[in-house]
């Protein structure tokens, strides 16, 4: 099988992701790594561009490979590639109590799971036993960056989240126990989903090994989803509730159901790749963590190189990495009415927020891309 490369002659690299994933957001990576790998002087093998088959991944193991590079994907934990010793760098992004699978089965020293938030990278070392894991999020790619300030583009706030809508009083829970945590994060949403469940079954007085609590979190699966979506949708209906107009996108937003259809600007669906040029023309992206309480999320850091203002809901790893009201304006996920009258202060102040436009697509070259993140790999194939 003939395979094309950059820099031809090194070992190269093989790249895999599910282009099907979230509009190809893993699709998305694989190519923006790829152009950092090869940048680097590293030669790149992508599945999908360079080989399209399962076969053809199959034949490539047979030749050296200086890493594998995957993103939640189970061909790294598969058996030709566990005997044959190749280094792999897995991506997480997932709560690892939704893995079912083997992904996180997998835990010997040649295999590297790399977390875009550092909570679920602890809750996989606790409950997974994981012995190499990081905390590594996802880059920005530098071909994104855009210097056109902010307070020029054509559209206000935009907001990439689907639309899920809140169950509603007849809803029919399949345990009581699922409506009460629900119920629960919805009422304290800076606590993550362990540390909500481990709250709640304290209060019931019984004790669960480790391995029932793991369990019990794969159960509450649905009702994690079911509390997100409220609260993503809470906080987008707390800014229409203020006057704010949002563009939204996709079919999703068809089963809006709040108080303020006409303050929604509706578009058709966005994938990866072309999400960089909405945000180009964005003045403000609202950013909403579907429970990353310890994360950093692309749609932050894609953001933000394009030149907008990033608002989101906080977390540990964002206040650590970056400074709110200079490079991001954050809110406590309990008051996101906190940041209305920030998001209409700046949209009348254009110098104050040009500058925080440009603070933050500073820091985010300076330290989140994937060029950056290809070092650290690199690096990291040394350990």
């Amino acid at each position: 099988m003939g395979i094309t490369m950059n820099n031809a002659g090194t070992v190269p690299v093989l790249l895999i992701g599910d282009g099907s994933v979230a509009a190809g957001i893993f699709s998305h990576f694989v190519s923006s790594l790829a152009r950092a790998l090869e940048r680097a002087g590293e030669s790149v093998i992508v599945y999908g561009r360079d080989c399209h088959t399962p076969d053809d991944l199959l034949n490539i193991i047979e030749s050296p490979l200086k890493c594998i590079i995957g993103f939640q994907e189970k061909f790294l934990c598969c058996d030709p590639v566990v005997e044959k010793h190749i280094k792999c760098f897995q991506f997480i992004f997932d709560n690892p109590f939704e893995l079912t699978g083997i992904i996180l089965k997998r835990n010997d020293p040649e295999y590297i799971t790399l977390f875009s938030d550092s909570g679920y990278m602890k809750d996989a070392v606790r409950f997974f036993g994981q012995k190499n894991a990081y905390f590594f999020p996802p880059g920005a790619a530098i071909d994104n960056m855009c210097t056109v300030p902010a307070a020029v583009r054509e559209m206000d706030v935009v907001f990439f989240g689907a639309y899920r809508r809140a169950p509603g009083d007849d809803y029919r829970w399949e345990d009581e126990f699922y409506r009460c945590f629900y119920e629960y994060m919805l009422k304290h949403p800076s606590k993550t989903f362990r540390e909500g469940a481990e709250e709640l079954l304290a209060m019931t007085g019984e004790h669960f090994e480790e391995d029932e609590f793991v369990a019990i979190m794969q159960l509450l699966k649905h009702s994690c989803n079911l509390a997100a979506g409220a609260y993503r949708a809470g906080v987008v209906e707390c800014l229409l509730e203020n006057g704010i107009m949002i563009h939204v996108f996709g079919n999703s937003w068809d089963m809006y159901n709040g108080k303020y259809p006409e303050r929604l600007i509706r578009h058709s669906g966005v994938n990866a790749v072309s999400a960089a040029g909405v945000y180009q023309n964005s003045k403000i992206s609202l950013n909403v963590m579907s429970w990353h309480r310890a994360g950093i999320t692309e749609r932050i850091l894609e953001s933000m190189i394009c030149g907008a203002v990033c608002v989101s809901d906080e977390t540990t790893e964002l206040k650590n990495e970056f400074v709110n009201r200079s490079d991001i304006l954050m809110f406590m996920p309990e008051q996101p009415q906190a940041v209305v009258n920030s998001i209409k202060y700046l949209l009348s102040e254009p110098d104050i927020l040009n500058m925080i436009a440009v603070s933050g697509r500073d820091k985010v070259v300076t330290g989140h891309t994937w060029d950056l993140r290809v070092k650290k790999i690199m690096s990291m194939l040394e350990m």
